[in-house]
Formats: structure tokens, sequence, C-alpha cells
């Protein structure tokens, strides 16, 4: 008799090793789509939204929101004004001390800041090229007496679209008055448009015209180009009433008009950053004077000093610049400015005095106090209170628009 067999005891089956996790197909990242190009019925809807109500953004040519003249984009009202009544008329009239001879414009300050607001994204205070219309006070109205407004350029012919970004091209007028072809860039917001930037077609942008200070060179070339407005005027848009001393100045040319003034780039204060100064090319006005002074303050390039009207200031070896206070023919009184980090100049603490040996003692002079004294100037120096001024090698107005012209 055979023994019984024990039963074999079950085997657990073998752990299976995990399977590899599948590696991910790969997928080739999508190319970013170009700029779309504009058909007609998108154009014919942007000429509808744009050319029309928002024309005078046309009107000037600015590489950024800041430097847009807005005395120019809203020269013909822009749907904002208020009516001209008798009353406001006579306020108006009364105000800047002639008639009205022309058509009147009338847009209220609260008005004009939230247009600029919508427009452009800044308020009427941050403004590069304010308005420079008269401003009644108690009715918060600006007010503009002038020509019939026209409209300027041709309608849209070709454009094209990227993240809702339109560049616009079309035919118009650039800051020198020449017909040309330009581009408009707005933005499309959802809720309306921002005007970034309109520009000529052939815009160099290494050329200074559009570089950081180019708003400030643009608006003397095209101020100063056809002719030379007096004083009072080139002071209310906010250029040097030292120009105005070349009004009389015969010229042949719109060239050599521009050819009288001239800009220089310097690094005044040991920065590393470039200001830019305006003065005059002629030596016989004397090519060591300085009318206004432009710098970058906290990114932005604004005026920084501008000469007080006639008063001399010549800029210093040492980057100061030279402050000459005349107050007649026998003394003089200096004092120099430096401009700080911030782009603002700031009056030195010393004062030096000059008289002009004409054996004159019976004047009385200020005092570094500020008081008045009798001072014997026989003991002063020869008066030449910039003795230490230099030259400044300035570049003339007219090599920017050299070319341009023809």
């Amino acid at each position: 008799m055979s023994e019984p067999v024990e039963p074999e005891e079950p085997q657990e089956p073998a752990e299976e090793a995990p399977a590899a996790p599948e590696e991910p197909a790969e997928t080739e990242e999508p190319a970013p789509a170009g700029p779309r190009e504009l058909d007609e019925e998108a154009l014919e809807e942007l000429n509808e939204a744009l050319f029309w109500e928002y024309n005078g953004f046309l009107s000037c040519v600015y590489t950024r929101p800041e430097e847009i003249v807005w005395d120019d984009v809203l020269h013909n009202g822009a749907g904002l004004t208020v009516e001209a009544t008798e009353e406001l008329t006579k306020r108006f009239e009364e105000e800047r001390g002639w008639p009205v001879n022309g058509w009147l414009v009338l847009i209220p300050a609260e008005a004009a800041d939230a247009y600029m607001q919508e427009t452009t994204g800044l308020g009427i205070d941050d403004a590069w090229c304010p308005l420079h219309w008269l401003y009644l006070e108690d009715e918060q109205l600006y007010c503009l007496d002038t020509v019939e407004p026209g409209f300027y350029g041709n309608e849209f012919t070709a454009g094209t679209e990227q993240d809702g970004v339109y560049r616009l091209q079309y035919t118009g007028m650039d800051f020198m008055g020449r017909d040309t072809e330009m581009v408009l860039t707005v933005q499309d917001t959802g809720s309306g448009y921002r005007f970034l930037s309109n520009l000529p077609a052939d815009a160099d942008p290494e050329s200074p015209l559009y570089g950081p200070f180019g708003w400030v060179l643009r608006r003397y070339v095209q101020e100063l180009m056809w002719y030379v407005p007096d004083a009072e005027e080139l002071e209310a848009l906010g250029l040097s009433p030292f120009c105005s001393l070349y009004s009389q100045w015969p010229a042949a040319d719109n060239l050599e008009r521009l050819s009288y003034f001239g800009y220089a780039f310097k690094d005044l204060n040991g920065d590393g950053k470039q200001e830019l100064l305006i003065g005059a090319t002629s030596a016989d006005f004397g090519a060591e004077y300085v009318f206004q002074v432009y710098a970058d303050r906290y990114g932005s390039q604004l005026l920084a000093y501008d000469s007080p009207a006639f008063t001399a200031l010549r800029l210093l070896a040492d980057g100061r610049l030279g402050l000459s206070m005349q107050e007649n023919v026998y003394y003089a009184v200096k004092q120099t400015l430096w401009l700080d980090e911030d782009g603002q100049f700031y009056l030195d603490d010393a004062i030096e005095m000059y008289g002009n040996n004409t054996g004159v003692t019976d004047c009385q002079a200020i005092t570094e106090e500020g008081d008045w004294e009798e001072v014997d100037f026989s003991v002063f120096e020869a008066f030449d209170p910039h003795a230490d001024a230099v030259t400044v090698d300035w570049i003339g107005l007219d090599t920017l628009v050299e070319g341009l012209l023809d």
C-alpha cells in the first residue's frame, strides 16, 4: 500500500514588475502667429471708428503717448466743446485783451482730462506737451481762437493687427509739414482705443529726432523752420524765448534759419545719462550760452532748466551752469547751478560778484546775504562773470532734417 502524497502548497503568483510609464509623444510648440493683414472690410471699420472721431491723433508725430502734442490733437474740438455763448466769448476777450477773430473752441478741463485718460492712459498733468491755450480759471475752460478746423491725412489704406495692436498706414503730414506715408499704432482695449505712436514710415530710429529727447528736437524744428516766433509765443509753447533774438536775421531758406539754433548732448553730473542742451550756434551771439536743459527725471525726458528771459546762462568746465544776474552796467552777481541725480537743478551756495572797473564808487550792490550795501567797484576785477565758461560744440538743427525737405 502506497503512502499518501501530501498536497503541494499553492504558490503565490510572482509579482509583475510595474510597467514603465509611456513616454509622452513629443508635440511641437505652435509657432507664434504673426501680424494679420487687414482686409478691406476691417480697414473700413477702422476708418469709421478712428479716422473721423479721433482725427486729431493724426495731426502730430509721437513715439509714445507722453509726447502727444495736445494743442494739435484738440485743435478741432474732438467732440468735447461747449457752446461759445455771448457771455463766455466776452470773458475770453476780456482775458486775452482783443476780440475773437476766428472759431472759438471751448473745452472743459474735466472733459479734456477724461479724454486724455481714455485715449492714452495719461492725465492732463502727465502730458509733456500740454495745452497752451488760454485758461479761464473760474469757468475751468481751455479756450482757443482758431480758424475753421480741418482734418488731417487720408483714410487708412493698409495695416496689420497682432494681439489687439493695429499698425495703420495712411498718407499724412509729418512735423515738418511734408506729405509722406505715416504709420499710426493703436491698441484695442475692448472698450476703446489707446494711441501709442504716429510716425513717418521712413522714420530713422537712430536719428535724435526719434530718440529719448526727440520730442523736444521735433518741437524746435517744427516751430523755427518757417519763421522765428517772438519771445512771448515761444514761451507759450514751452520753448526758449532766447530764440526770438534771431527773429530779424535774414535767412536764404529754411535750413539756414534752422542752422542758427543748435543742440548738444552732455552728461552734466557724471551719472552716465546724457542731458539735452539747446542753444545758438552763432559765435556772434556766444556759443557758450545755454537756452534750455532737458534731463531724465524718473524715466521721463523733461525740461530741467530754462534760462530766465535774457539772463546769461553758460556751461562751465566742470558741468555746472553759470547764471549771471546783471543788475546794472556796473556789476553782476553770479551763481552756479548743479544737476542732481533726479534730473533737477539746484543753486550753489557760492555767490560771486564782478565790477567793471569804471571807477564808479558810489553804487550799491547786493551781498551774499541778500542785503544792499555801498561797494567800491574799483577793487573788483574786470566785468567778466563767466570767464570760466566753455564753448559748447553745438550741432545745428538743420542737420536733423537735411535730405528730408527734397
